[in-house]
């Protein structure tokens, strides 16, 4: 069994593949340590999917995604993840209030439609 082993900004990357039927299904995993001064932190994944034909193929996928993983600052395990934000409204108001018209007029439509034909 072959591991991958690369280290990327403060990020080391292991990736491998796992034999699930003698050699003709292998499922990847990842496993992704950040280190930050004295502290790390690791976190595994080992049920990641698709399930490839061949070692090389499922290690390829499962360092590729260590990869972006590592590059995206937040997505890695790493002390600066606990930080919390607080939550935004990913909508601008305007736009909110808007599609919440919508609904209810669609809404209120759809009722008018249904209960006269119950009421009967």
């Amino acid at each position: 069994m072959t591991t991958f082993r690369e280290v990327r900004n403060s990020c080391l990357i292991e990736a491998g593949a796992r034999d699930l039927q003698n050699g003709s299904h292998w499922q990847p995993w990842l496993r992704l340590t950040r280190r930050s001064g004295k502290v790390s932190t690791s976190r595994t994944f080992d049920g990641l999917k698709p399930v490839f034909g061949t070692e090389q193929a499922a290690l390829v996928y499962a360092a590729e995604l260590g990869r972006n993983l590592a590059e995206e600052e937040g997505s890695a395990p790493g002390p600066a993840t606990t930080i919390r934000k607080a939550a935004t409204w990913p909508l601008k108001k305007s736009i909110a209030r808007t599609r919440a018209d919508c609904a209810r007029v669609r809404c209120v439509a759809f009722a008018s439609l249904i209960f006269p034909v119950v009421m009967r």
